[in-house]
């Protein structure tokens, strides 16, 4: 076996603790940025005397195509290796030994018959690997697969592999799994914040994400294009601003109440700013994601805008209203007045419009609440927007 076998200057090298000190950093930097994981190789070869190291990642569970990553090995031959390593290696990588840590290979396989395989002629001779297995290691396994895994070989004319190599490869495990689950979670992360961005960019809906200070953290498609035009609502400096006194008076007293909300006051969220076009106004709400009652600062308070361009989205409304109006049994009346309110208009306005009292108007919007189960104005035409009829397919 190759620990029987130390280079004579063995002694001479930093023991297993001190050399894994520098990889375990290049470890964790990899973990986060993958393309290091080939500086992470590269220092690892040179500690193991310019060994030839092979290293894939691949996430449980997902088809996704191995990330592979090499050092001292030519890339052409990965095909090869696929090959084999589906047909099976001389040493079966399923071996429950591989999992434990790294381990000399030739404990499952000897060396004096690797050079008849045809493992050997294909994948080790042509790019001068030693005729002897490698020290290697599966760090994943699925369903008893391994996924992800070190290989770590000796090229021909290069020293030995000994004890004190393979304990210091061994001192790298929990650190290597730990590297892989970090990367597990951000892949996870990163697909997640994907599905939730795409899925708010097909809602019509303009939503824009502010802080404490109006400071747009982050805002989907519709909102983007909305704040792009500067007709009613606009961002100044990065900040969430309305066109003209009024409409920044309206802006104003609309978060005032969302302050208020989070504080448990039953203040209404909902505005209507004229557009400067001539167009009609933009239906605004406000809502609080994260507010006093969280573990959070109020430094982190973040607060969602809704803004429903009733120009632009005329179809989608329409169907969204009559969708919300069989869902909860509206009649046509009080369909009419969620659209009205849906449009921007006061309930003053509406009654005026429609030729009845205010307090017929607000009389209507009271039998509306005790149907979809709302206490608030505001919160039933958030309801009303939220109809599935209403999210685009691209």
């Amino acid at each position: 076996m190759p620990a029987d076998d130390p280079h004579p200057d063995s002694n001479a090298r930093s023991r297993p603790e001190r050399r894994v000190l520098q990889l375990t950093d290049a470890i964790y930097a990899a973990a986060v940025s993958p393309p290091l994981w080939s500086d992470f190789l590269a220092a690892m070869s040179e500690d193991l005397g310019g060994a030839a190291i092979a290293m894939s990642l691949q996430l449980p569970g997902t088809m996704l195509q191995p990330e592979y990553y090499r050092a001292r090995l030519d890339l052409q031959y990965v095909p090869a290796f696929e090959r084999h390593f589906r047909l099976g290696l001389p040493w079966p990588m399923t071996d429950p030994l591989f999992q434990e840590g790294f381990r000399f290979a030739n404990r499952l396989f000897p060396d004096d018959q690797l050079i008849e395989t045809s493992f050997y002629r294909e994948y080790m001779e042509p790019q001068g690997l030693a005729p002897e297995g490698p020290i290697a290691h599966v760090m994943v396994a699925d369903g008893g697969r391994p996924i992800s895994g070190i290989s770590i070989q000796r090229l021909q004319g290069h020293r030995r592999f000994d004890a004190d190599d393979l304990a210091m490869c061994s001192l790298l495990v929990p650190h290597l799994a730990r590297a892989h689950a970090i990367r597990r979670q951000f892949k996870t992360s990163q697909r997640q914040q994907g599905v939730r961005a795409d899925l708010l960019d097909r809602i019509p809906t303009g939503i824009v994400l502010v802080d404490r200070q109006r400071r747009v953290i982050v805002s989907n498609r519709s909102g983007e294009q909305i704040l792009d035009r500067r007709d009613g609502v606009q961002l100044d400096n990065g900040v969430l601003a309305a066109t003209g006194r009024e409409n920044q008076a309206a802006l104003n007293a609309l978060f005032d109440a969302t302050e208020l909300k989070a504080e448990g006051d039953p203040s209404d969220d909902f505005a209507a700013l004229e557009r400067p076009s001539g167009q009609r106004p933009y239906s605004v709400i406000t809502s609080p994601l994260l507010d006093s009652s969280t573990d959070f600062t109020g430094g982190d308070r973040v607060t969602a805008v809704f803004i429903t361009d009733p120009e632009t989205n005329a179809d989608r409304l329409s169907s969204s209203i009559n969708a919300f109006s069989q869902m909860y049994k509206l009649t046509p009346a009080q369909t009419e007045l969620i659209s009205m309110l849906v449009d921007g208009r006061s309930l003053q306005q509406i009654s005026n419009e429609r030729g009845v009292t205010i307090h017929t108007t607000r009389s209507q919007l009271k039998q509306v609440f005790g149907k979809t189960g709302t206490r608030r104005q505001s919160e039933t035409v958030r309801l009303a927007l939220s109809g599935i009829a209403g999210v685009t397919k691209s």
